[in-house]
């Protein structure tokens, strides 16, 4: 069953990496690409660096720029890693009429 949130939630992503071998590695550049709806018919990915904090990559995602819907995300370990590591996820936005419209983002 895949997790949902309310839209307007601001979403954490905590993500370590770990080699073939299950060690913990340190990426230089991971980023998260976050695929969301932004109108009834279309669809919008956005790119985030991941920042190290004890021994976590993190970010926060605001979700109040989506409509309710199958969010779809993939972090990855960078494009310079020789063995790149990619981890995807799935999760659902939900709301009702008493939750603020998104807000358009140019």
């Amino acid at each position: 069953m895949q997790p949902t949130y309310i839209r307007g939630s601001k979403i954490r992503f905590e993500l370590q990496f770990f080699d073939i071998n299950k060690n913990l590695i340190v990426p230089a550049a991971p980023v998260i690409h976050i695929n969301y709806v932004i109108t009834k018919y279309t669809r919008s990915t956005v790119n985030i660096a991941l920042t190290l904090s004890n021994n976590f990559y993190v970010t926060d995602w605001d979700s109040g720029v989506s409509y309710p819907g199958e969010i779809y995300w993939s972090a990855e370990s960078g494009s310079t890693d020789i063995n790149k590591i990619s981890y995807d996820g799935i999760f659902s936005l939900s709301a009702n009429p008493a939750n603020p419209v998104p807000v358009v983002v140019p």
